[in-house]
């Protein structure tokens, strides 16, 4: 409430500067009553205007409904007082009365302009993803890609973009369509190298008309390490796990923006023949290979992050919505469709018609592994209704 009234005081003395200074009243001393009468009536609308406008700029900086409080301010011969009112829980009222007194037959001009204002409510924002999982597929190593069709983007406008920290040799076929940028570290160097990749990838969204080659700094990518996330499980198991088909259901112990963490000591194995669905909000990380040779689903409105140690190697019909990230290899096959990020320090190999449709990562997802604090709203008034 200080806060108010101190910001208050400041206001009603910014009465020189405005636009209505030097336009004046000084037709009263002379004219006829009619064009006075106007005159009046245009600069009340005016004051009445500069206090709402006073009166809206101390409004933004409330945090909380404040006592009713009065705004006094003169300018160019004539008044203006708002009436800032409360109305619990979430409203505020502020009316502007603009007045010119001992012009024309009235002898008095008012105008006046009413707004209301609805305080926001505090929300909180995800927390930014981590940078190593924010880009279609980011490599340590060099990118090699012998087929087409294989990094695509869900969203239409958005890039699908691919970063190597690896060297500038592209071995990458012509017609790939990739659609997002190459972002590297080392440059390409020879021209043929260019050639290649300009008809290789085609961002979605370029209005620059820039080079798809783009030379960038380098993206840190962390070692995963099992023991780092212990003390963040919500599940442990302590050797491999094979799961013999059926649902793996989190959707009771996790959200969207609490997701569950399983720490497998050891491998994670989906035989052939046996099909799983992953529901709910998981974070699985394995010190041991994942191998999945059946069917993995993940289910509507779920999703599914795999961290692995070793290799991660995907085969047959599985549909995963989340992530994928290792320390080496990862090997994509069948008619495997990753909709998330892919991340590893090794290399990616695609066969038949594995692809990855990037689809941005919630950096709640990403928060429990590599932290990351959700940006909360100021809370503020917005204005809802005004009236001249």
């Amino acid at each position: 409430m200080g806060r108010f009234l101190l910001l208050l005081v400041a206001a009603s003395s910014l009465t020189t500067g405005s636009v209505l200074a030097n336009r004046g009243l000084d037709a009263r001393a002379g004219g006829n009553a009619l064009a006075q009468n106007h005159l009046g009536i245009v600069v009340a609308e005016r004051l009445s205007e500069t206090g709402l406008e006073e009166a809206t700029e101390l409004v933004s900086t409330l945090t909380g409904l404040p006592a009713t409080s009065t705004l006094r301010g003169e300018l160019d011969g004539g008044t203006y007082t708002v009436q800032i009112v409360p109305t619990p829980p979430r409203l505020l009222t502020v009316t502007s009365v603009g007045e010119v007194t001992g012009v024309g037959r009235e002898g008095t001009v008012r105008h006046t302009r009413e707004a209301t204002f609805e305080l926001r409510a505090s929300t909180s924002g995800a927390p930014p993803v981590a940078r190593f999982l924010g880009q279609a597929l980011t490599l340590e190593q060099s990118l090699t890609m012998n087929t087409s069709q294989r990094v695509l983007s869900a969203d239409p406008a958005l890039n699908a973009n691919i970063h190597t920290n690896g060297g500038s040799y592209v071995n990458i076929t012509e017609n790939a369509g990739i659609q997002g940028f190459y972002q590297s570290v080392t440059p390409p160097t020879q021209q043929w190298q260019k050639d290649r990749l300009a008809r290789a990838f085609r961002p979605n969204a370029n209005p620059s008309g820039l080079a798809v080659y783009q030379t960038v700094e380098r993206i840190e990518i962390p070692v995963i390490r099992v023991a780092d996330y212990l003390s963040k499980a919500t599940l442990v198991s302590a050797t491999n796990v094979q799961p013999s088909g059926g649902v793996i259901d989190f959707s009771a112990t996790s959200t969207a923006e609490n997701p569950a963490v399983w720490v497998i000591r050891g491998d994670l194995n989906i035989n052939g023949g046996k099909s799983v669905e992953v529901k709910g909000f998981v974070n699985i990380i394995a010190s041991g290979n994942i191998n999945v040779n059946g069917s993995l689903q993940t289910a509507a409105g779920s999703t599914l992050s795999l961290y692995s140690e070793r290799d991660i190697s995907i085969n047959g019909s599985a549909q995963i919505t989340g992530s994928l990230m290792n320390n080496q290899n990862i090997q994509l096959s069948g008619s495997t469709v990753l909709t998330g990020p892919v991340t590893t320090r090794g290399t990616v190999n695609f066969n038949g018609n594995a692809r990855i449709v990037y689809q941005p990562l919630s950096g709640y997802m990403t928060a429990p592994l590599f932290g990351g604090t959700a940006a909360t709203t100021a809370v503020g008034f917005r204005m809802v209704f005004v009236r001249a």
